[in-house]
């Protein structure tokens, strides 16, 4: 079960959405694409037939029309309209979207479309016209001139075409359109051209949670770009091409460095006339400068500066739209330590200590196996409030190193946590056979006096040994050069019909009394080399040691037998052997033998050590069809 909070009238209503991805309170959703297809949702790869959009859905609104209904909110990674389909937000409902808006069909507004990241998505106006986004500095700006032919309530903006009603505005304070010579191929352009009276309209001209900028805004944009006296050519598109929109030659300084890209849309005069196609591209601030005009700002194609100056509030220029700026700061957030580390999994998590001022609109974390990750990767959605929260992560891979971030997003923007890292635990590869359980566990060790880390226990001991001669601690008895297919248990069945391959057709022990003394013929002197050797039986970041590592081990102990073996930190036993001629099983409690991945002629390199009462330990050479304990080491 996911719990949504979403914001009406400042309160915050609990909407209950079930789905069948049952991984926790906080799952890491992986990313797929849910489809409304004109009457119900069809869901992608991992989602049911009644799942709706989540915080990594790619959701599409396919066909027909999808309306949203009151007091819900959708949370979505990527939103696409298609073309001929219509999506309907009703009053009060919110759809927050972290990635890209693409409409090629129609979106109908009534509530609020959440954004993040600027310049990484687009942004409809009532219309369904599409603009990109830029981050200039502190500033987010539509990248091209407004299309829009309605107030943001959805009432129409008078089009005005004819030259005298146009001069007339002043008289009536009416706030309206054209496009430039009247022509629908110049609106497609450049967008189109408002007098100062639609700017002015409380209705608004921009897309909900957008601005016609001030003069002051204006202001910070230019400084941002060096002062009006080179601004111009860092904003101005560097398109000579009437036919496309662009600029008439020269463009002098023309570069659009800053990513604004301005468009020469030309300009209508106070009396209605049209001026300068592709030489000028004016366009309003909404700050009033008195006696009936207001500040501008315009761009030449022979000039680099940014001009400021005001005209008549008849003049039609282009207008750019601005971000809201609420009078709040980013969230705070800190991130939680991962726990419950498993071979694919963990526990993660954070806490929103502050929420900026801003409503808290989403939060998780965001994690990955290169460090700094962002909500451009992987990201889990963990409800939209202030407080601690947990994240549990799945589908991990085995002895990976992750990073992660916790991060909270509120109108203001996203803010990160500090980083930790975590690596998941090794596992067995897929297919191994257990003698008995799941296999040994995974636990490491390390010989300070080597520096080499180790599992603490034999392949397929049941617990870390108590003594030398702990039976529930001598685990499997492999054959060299084989994998995990089950011939190591202690009791597997025999057989002397020796392997052609590298993997036998049969899980036996196999037995030959005859040299090279090897199961396998012809031999094969490249299995069990390196961590990705052939026939590796160790977990994923595991292998077997060389005979040099094997040897290192035996000269750290404190005695050179059994009795120090066992005082090693990694508490060697002596788990016995079973022959290579008959398979029967012996020296238990005598004799620990060990193989290591070196190869000597015939014969594969193995540790050797004796009793505790008697003997010596050294290493050795021996046959490869002896069945003997395996140690694993880590890569």
């Amino acid at each position: 079960m996911l719990f949504y909070y979403i914001l009406l009238n400042n309160r915050f209503l609990l909407l209950l959405i079930f789905s069948i991805l049952t991984i926790g309170l906080s799952p890491a959703w992986a990313q797929t694409t849910t489809t409304w297809n004109g009457s119900a949702w069809v869901a992608g790869s991992g989602l049911s037939v009644d799942s709706i959009p989540n915080a990594n859905n790619h959701v599409v609104i396919g066909s027909g029309t999808f309306t949203t209904s009151i007091n819900s909110n959708f949370h979505c990674k990527n939103l696409t309209i298609a073309s001929g389909a219509t999506l309907v937000i009703v009053s009060g409902d919110t759809i927050s979207v972290s990635g890209v808006v693409t409409n090629n069909g129609t979106i109908t507004n009534n509530g609020h479309i959440m954004l993040r990241s600027c310049g990484t998505y687009s942004v409809q106006d009532i219309d369904g016209n599409s603009y990109k986004t830029v981050q200039i500095g502190s500033q987010c700006w539509i990248q091209s001139n407004l299309k829009v032919s309605k107030y943001r309530n959805g009432n129409n903006i008078s089009n005005i075409t004819d030259i005298a009603a146009w001069a007339q505005t002043n008289t009536s304070g009416i706030g309206a359109w054209c496009n430039y010579d009247n022509s629908s191929a110049n609106d497609a352009l450049y967008g189109k051209l408002y007098n100062w009276f639609a700017v002015n309209d409380s209705r608004g001209l921009c897309p909900t949670g957008w601005h016609v900028p001030s003069d002051e805004e204006l202001t910070t944009l230019t400084n941002f770009l060096g002062g009006t006296s080179v601004a111009g050519g860092k904003m101005k598109s560097t398109d000579t091409t009437r036919s496309s929109g662009g600029w008439d030659s020269p463009n002098t300084g023309a570069t659009n460095s800053s990513g604004f890209t301005c468009l020469p849309g030309g300009f209508r005069s106070s009396g209605g006339g049209f001026s300068n196609l592709g030489r000028n591209g004016p366009w309003w601030s909404s700050s009033d400068a008195g006696s009936g005009s207001a500040w501008f700002r315009n761009l030449g194609s022979n000039a680099v500066f940014a001009n400021r100056n005001f005209n008549d509030h008849r003049g039609g220029f282009s207008i750019r739209c601005i971000r809201d700026l609420a009078s709040t700061t980013l969230p705070s957030v800190t991130t939680d330590s991962a726990s419950s580390v498993t071979s694919t999994g963990a526990n993660t998590g954070g806490q929103v200590t502050a929420s900026g001022g801003g409503t808290i609109t989403a939060r998780g974390v965001v994690y990955g196996t290169s460090s700094s990750p962002t909500l451009a990767g992987t990201f889990t959605y963990n409800g939209n409030e202030t407080g601690s929260f947990t994240s549990t992560l799945s589908g991990l891979n085995p002895s990976t190193t992750y990073y992660v971030r916790a991060y909270a997003t509120n109108t203001i923007g996203t803010a990160y946590g500090p980083q930790v890292n975590f690596t998941t635990a090794a596992s067995y590869v897929a297919g191994s056979v257990h003698c008995s359980g799941s296999g040994a566990a995974i636990v490491e060790v390390t010989n300070p006096t080597t520096g080499k880390i180790w599992m603490d226990r034999n392949l397929g001991a049941a617990q870390l040994a108590t003594s030398s001669t702990d039976a529930q601690a001598y685990g499997d008895l492999y054959q060299w050069g084989r994998g995990a297919d089950g011939h190591q248990c202690r009791n597997s069945a025999t057989t002397s019909s020796l392997s052609v391959s590298d993997q036998p057709a049969s899980s036996s022990f196999i037995t030959n009394g005859s040299a090279p003394f090897d199961w396998r013929s012809p031999q094969n002197n490249n299995l069990w080399q390196g961590l990705n050797g052939t026939n590796n039986p160790c977990p994923t970041g595991f292998r077997l040691p060389t005979q040099a590592e094997l040897d290192a081990e035996r000269q750290s102990w404190s005695s050179n037998n059994a009795s120090g073996a066992f005082s090693s930190p990694l508490k060697w036993t002596q788990a016995g052997l079973r022959s290579f001629s008959n398979a029967g099983i012996g020296f238990l409690n005598s004799f620990g033998c060990y193989w290591s991945s070196t190869t000597s002629g015939s014969d594969p390199r193995r540790l050797h050590f004796l009793r505790i009462e008697s003997g010596a330990s050294a290493m050795g050479d021996d046959w490869r069809a002896n069945g003997f304990s395996v140690r694993c080491i880590k890569n």
